[in-house]
C-alpha cells in the first residue's frame, strides 16, 4: 500500500512540475533581460521555443520599467505571431525619430530582426545566406538561396523583401515589384520592403506612386526621411514635369480646336440641299398628301388643293379705319 501511494505521489509531482515548468522558465527568461547578463540571443530563443505559454509573461514583459525587457518582449511577442510587439516597437520608432537617438536605432533593429526571425528558415540556410552575403558572390547564387528558402518558407517577409532589393538592383522591375507587394502581404509595415517598391515605381516613372511609397515608408518610420529626401525630391520635381507637360498638351489641344473652322453652315446648307434633292425627285402626289386637311375632318377623301398663304387667309390685310 505504501509503495502505491508512493508511485501515485511521485507521478503527481511530475506532473505538476511539467505543468509548472513552461511559466517559471518563461518567468525567469522575460526577467533576465533586465539582469543584464544573459545572452539575449539564446533568451529570446528559448522564449520562442516556449510558444504560446510565455505569451502572458512577455505581455507583462511590455509594462516593465526596465527598457530591454520592454524591447526585447516587443521583439519576441513579434516572432510568435502577436501584434503587440509589433505596436510597441512602431510607437518607439515614432517617439524616438532622431538618427542619433539609441532607443529609435535599437527599436529599427529589433524590428528588422523580428520580421527576419519570424516564419523563416532554419539555422541551415540562414548559414547558406550569410556565407554567400558574405563572401560578395555573384547575385544568382545569393537568388538561388533565397528562392530554395522560399520554395520551402512561403511567409518569410524579409526573405521576399531581399529579393526584391536584390531584383530592383539588377532592373528586374516585374520581378522586383512582385516579390514587395509578396513582402508587404506578409508584413504590412515592412519599411523597406516599401522603400523598394517606390524605387521600381521611379525606374518605370510613376513618380506619383512612388512618391507615395516613400510617404507611407517614412509615416512608418520616420528615421528615413534624411535617408529618403533626394529620391523624394526627385518624384516630386518629375511629377511637376509631367504636370507642366500635361498643361501644355492642353493648351495645345484649345489652340487647334480654336484654329478650326465653324462647320455649322456647311452641315445646315447641306441639309437644305438633300431636303430639296428629296423633293425633286419624290413625286407629285406624294407632295400634295402633306397638304391635307386636318386629320379630323370629317371628309373621308379630302380634295388635294395647295396650301392657303397668309395674304390669301386675310391675315396680312390692311385694317380699315373709319372715318
Amino acid at each position: 500500500m505504501r509503495a502505491v501511494l508512493s508511485s501515485f505521489l511521485f507521478i503527481a509531482l511530475t506532473a505538476l512540475a511539467w505543468t509548472l515548468k513552461t511559466p517559471i522558465t518563461s518567468f525567469v527568461n522575460v526577467n533576465a533581460f533586465a539582469s543584464g547578463r544573459a545572452d539575449v540571443t539564446e533568451t529570446e530563443e528559448a522564449l520562442v521555443r516556449e510558444g504560446h505559454g510565455a505569451i502572458w509573461f512577455l505581455q507583462n514583459g511590455l509594462k516593465s520599467s526596465h527598457r530591454q525587457t520592454r524591447m526585447h518582449s516587443a521583439k519576441v511577442l513579434m516572432i510568435l505571431g502577436e501584434s503587440q510587439g509589433e505596436s510597441f516597437l512602431l510607437n518607439e520608432l515614432r517617439t524616438h525619430r532622431a538618427l542619433s537617438d539609441g532607443a529609435g536605432r535599437q527599436a529599427e533593429a529589433l524590428l528588422l530582426a523580428a520580421w527576419d526571425r519570424r516564419d523563416g528558415p532554419n539555422e541551415s540556410y540562414r548559414k547558406r545566406l550569410r556565407e554567400v552575403e558574405h563572401q560578395n558572390t555573384r547575385m544568382i547564387e545569393t537568388l538561388n538561396v533565397l528562392n530554395e528558402s522560399l520554395l520551402r518558407y512561403p511567409n518569410w517577409a524579409d526573405g521576399y523583401a531581399r529579393r526584391a532589393r536584390l531584383y530592383q538592383q539588377a532592373g528586374e522591375v516585374y520581378e522586383a515589384k512582385r516579390d514587395a507587394i509578396a513582402a508587404l502581404a506578409c508584413a504590412p509595415n515592412h519599411f523597406e520592403a516599401i522603400i523598394t517598391l517606390g524605387r521600381v515605381q521611379m525606374s518605370v516613372e510613376a513618380s506619383y506612386f512612388a512618391l507615395k511609397c516613400f510617404e507611407r515608408a517614412i509615416l512608418i518610420n520616420p528615421r528615413m526621411k534624411s535617408v529618403l529626401k533626394s529620391e523624394m525630391d526627385s518624384a516630386m520635381k518629375a511629377i511637376d514635369v509631367e504636370k507642366e507637360k500635361h498643361r501644355d498638351e492642353k493648351r495645345k489641344n484649345a489652340v487647334l480646336v480654336l484654329d478650326q473652322p465653324d462647320h455649322g453652315h456647311a452641315r445646315r446648307a447641306i441639309a437644305r440641299l438633300r431636303t430639296a434633292t428629296r423633293q425633286r425627285h419624290e413625286p407629285k402626289t406624294a407632295r400634295q398628301k402633306r397638304v391635307h386637311h386636318h386629320p379630323l375632318d370629317g371628309n373621308k377623301h379630302p380634295r388635294l388643293q395647295r396650301p392657303v398663304s397668309r395674304r390669301d387667309a386675310g391675315l396680312d390685310s390692311p385694317v380699315q379705319t373709319r372715318r
